[in-house]
């Protein structure tokens, strides 16, 4: 059985149709597990109402991602665990891919898949761990015609299959003993680099890490208002803030601090 964790959070306009590209776009034994994060509009309604059942948990405040998915993933059942976000959907064939390949690749313990926008160029969606200097490179236009990283590589990197570092958590699939083993999500971040983090670990522990571009779903990325750009942009820091201090050294993690200190004087973001 596969369990999908889906964390929603005022995502009415969006729930339904992920839900519907799941069910009809599949034929294995499968679980969803739905944690609203204290929606203020009609997710729970939408929720209560679709005609096939769910295990729904309703938190009365918003605990964040992590937490979140860490609440439904321990109540699942499934021998995998797929942690799926509601803006996305479910493209035909999907889950059985990522299901057959974690049965060819017993060493695997995470895999993500291929992530598309609607119009059907790519996301970033795998990648190498952060460092000061790629999270540079990646957000200085001057420098990105000259080197390429996580957010500008080109097309047919993501069409290879590969080990990773990192895999995204819009679509990330876990085997749920390594889930377990590794304690799940740090609810230390809120939102973002949770998925980075994990993946640190699991590298850490001798698990390996996939990529698999035969599978792939569409995001929709509703966040791109610009409260919520900015909303993002301050948790991707404090995320990477958590990760540098947990893994890198004091020096290292004073000279994120000073990077920060300059964008706030030069630039809205980096």
């Amino acid at each position: 059985m596969i369990s999908i964790i889906i964390v929603t959070y005022d995502s009415e306009s969006s729930i339904q149709g992920c839900l519907e590209s799941i069910y009809k776009k599949n034929n294995l034994a499968l679980e969803i597990v739905l944690v609203d994060n204290a929606s203020k509009d009609q997710t729970v309604n939408i929720v209560n109402n679709y005609p096939l059942r769910l295990v729904v948990i309703k938190n009365k405040k918003n605990i964040g991602f992590a937490a979140a998915v860490n609440q439904g993933a321990r109540i699942a059942r499934g021998e995998y665990l797929l942690f799926l976000n509601p803006d996305t959907v479910v493209k035909k064939g999907c889950i059985e891919e990522m299901v057959s390949f974690f049965e060819k690749k017993k060493d695997a313990a995470v895999v993500g898949c291929k992530v598309v926008n609607p119009d059907g160029t790519l996301q970033p969606s795998c990648g190498s761990f952060p460092t000061i200097g790629n999270i540079i490179l990646d957000r200085i236009p001057i420098l990105n015609k000259f080197f390429k990283t996580e957010l500008i590589r080109q097309e047919d990197f993501y069409s290879k299959e590969q080990t990773s570092d990192w895999i995204s958590g819009v679509f990330f699939m876990v085997r749920r003993d390594v889930f377990g083993k590794l304690g799940g999500f740090d609810e230390k971040y809120f939102l973002y680099v949770e998925d980075i983090d994990f993946c640190y670990r699991a590298k850490q522990a001798g698990y390996k890490i996939y990529y698999n571009p035969k599978a792939e779903i569409i995001h929709y990325d509703m966040g791109k208002s610009k409260e919520r750009k900015k909303f993002k942009a301050q948790q991707m820091r404090k995320g990477f803030s958590i990760f540098f201090e947990k893994y890198k050294s004091s020096y290292y993690l004073f000279l994120w601090k000073m990077v920060l200190a300059v964008e706030s004087i030069f630039r809205p973001r980096l």
